[in-house]
């Protein structure tokens, strides 16, 4: 799947739930941001192991801990199914 197809799908879950429009802008960039970067991790690395490189990632960027907090949110929310798939 590719990242416009998946943040299509990430848009309709969040509009399907209602979330704010703030929410759906700022899920939209994490998970794009998150899988531009997926994209260099091994393939063989679960979605588990490539969440926790790309947190670990933001954190030495100096992001935030309530920003990274978001992107952890905006990721299990795509990663757990509720946007009909799963990436990494």
């Amino acid at each position: 799947m590719t990242i416009s197809e998946s943040v299509e799908k990430l848009k309709g879950a969040v509009r399907l739930r209602h979330l704010a429009p703030a929410t759906e802008k700022a899920y939209c960039l994490w998970l794009r941001s998150y899988m531009q970067a997926v994209r260099e991790y091994p393939d063989n690395w679960t979605s588990e192991q490539k969440m926790k490189r790309f947190l670990r990632d933001e954190a030495r960027r100096g992001v935030a801990a309530s920003t990274q907090n978001q992107a952890l949110n905006a990721l299990a929310f795509f990663l757990s199914g509720r946007s009909g798939d799963s990436i990494g």
